[in-house]
């Protein structure tokens, strides 16, 4: 089953250099360890806030998602609000 995880987050104003270096660790570490890149990066082009997607090819959906998943969304409250989903594709 194929299924994704998006994480946004509002980033606070004085918190954005911090994020982009901590991010830039956790992905790249993060997708070295997966025989596939899983994890991609995008950022709002109108207010700057970012929104992670995990890809999965394997396993079934977790409601609150995968431990990498809530890992992610833990650690980057710290940066500024955060809202993490599931979403499994459609046949």
């Amino acid at each position: 089953m194929k299924w994704m995880e998006t994480i946004k987050i509002s980033i606070a104003e004085n918190s954005r250099a911090a994020l982009e270096k901590q991010l830039a660790e956790i992905l790249a570490n993060l997708n070295t360890e997966q025989s596939h890149r899983i994890i991609t990066l995008f950022q709002n082009v109108q207010d700057g806030d970012m929104c992670i997607q995990l890809n999965w090819n394997n396993g079934t959906a977790q409601m609150q998602g995968s431990r990498t998943g809530i890992f992610l969304a833990h650690i980057l409250k710290e940066f500024g609000l955060t809202s993490h989903s599931v979403w499994i594709e459609k046949d």
